[in-house]
């Protein structure tokens, strides 16, 4: 297996131990929101839950994103250096395999900055062999550059935790009448190939393949806005998770941001917990989404 290293690499961290105190609602209900670091949140969790783990950290552009108001959304800059960005993704990996369930998935949501050091870390700790997808995210937004090809694409890494089962015809639009040359017979259309015969009806379902340009990216004005920097469309949330998950399971988002992912999560009736560092994404959340309860790290030494 070909392997990332760095200084100070640890493949068995100790996690940190911080308590979490609820501020409302019953405990270990599920719709659950923490205001807290993701390791540390994550470290709290119990094992073997979760059938998804989305996670769309920090991409490492080494900037601070801000709110539209101007308020401070998360930093992206990494004074430590490229270590201590590795070292973020590597323990949230590890973190996320203990807590998927047998069969569960891991979506991590990338760019062309990190995608290739997530895809080493992600061999390493889930397999290889465990590898279930690339999913490239294209779009359309701002202008052209001049030097190098234009940047139009987001990278999702699926795994899973062992052998995992995806639904990607959740996700599947009409086929529609083809357009080469099959012959027709009522609403059925028949193409021989190879000595075997394919039959196909315009009403028939077409999963999506692994490159989605049929999402757009949010534009500053969207109506889905909530003035959330790099807040991602609601549309390709619900498709990831309805593709990964079935009714009643449940999702996780440490990254939460603006809670797309819990809000996708609620309208398709799957159950969540998740999490930000963030005061400004935390804010949001619980306006967003309904909580069953919220919890903040407890004050009591």
């Amino acid at each position: 297996m070909v392997r990332i290293e760095w200084d100070g690499k640890d493949p068995s961290p100790i996690w940190p131990q911080v308590a979490f105190e609820a501020v409302d609602g019953p405990l270990d209900a599920p719709n659950r929101l923490y205001h807290g670091d993701a390791i540390e949140v994550m470290a709290q969790l119990s094992p073997a839950t979760f059938q998804l783990i989305y996670m769309d950290p920090p991409f490492f552009t080494g900037r601070q994103f801000n709110m539209r108001d101007g308020g401070a959304a998360y930093s992206d800059v990494w004074a430590a250096g490229k270590e201590s960005y590795l070292t973020l993704l590597h323990h949230s990996f590890l973190l996320s395999k203990q807590l998927l369930q047998p069969g569960g998935i891991l979506a991590v949501h990338l760019d062309y900055r990190a995608t290739a050091w997530a895809r080493l870390l992600l061999d390493e700790v889930f397999g290889e062999q465990h590898f279930i997808n690339e999913i490239i995210w294209h779009y359309k937004s701002g202008g052209r550059a001049q030097h190098h090809f234009s940047r139009k694409h987001d990278t999702i890494l699926l795994y899973g935790n062992g052998k995992a089962t995806l639904y990607p015809l959740e996700a599947g639009t009409k086929r529609g009448k083809p357009s080469n040359h099959l012959k027709r017979d009522g609403d059925v259309y028949t193409i021989r190939s190879n000595g075997r015969l394919y039959q196909y009806r315009a009403d028939d379902l077409v999963a999506p393949d692994d490159v989605w340009h049929d999402i757009p990216h949010l534009q500053q004005k969207h109506p889905e806005r909530f003035g959330y920097a790099t807040q991602k469309p609601l549309v390709l949330l619900t498709r990831i998770i309805q593709t990964t998950t079935r009714e009643g399971d449940l999702v996780g988002d440490f990254f939460c941001g603006s809670g797309t992912t819990l809000d996708a999560a609620q309208q398709i009736r799957r159950q969540w917990i998740g999490g930000d560092a963030g005061a400004q994404a935390i804010e949001i959340v619980r306006r967003r989404v309904p909580l069953h309860v919220f919890y903040l790290p407890s004050q009591v030494s």
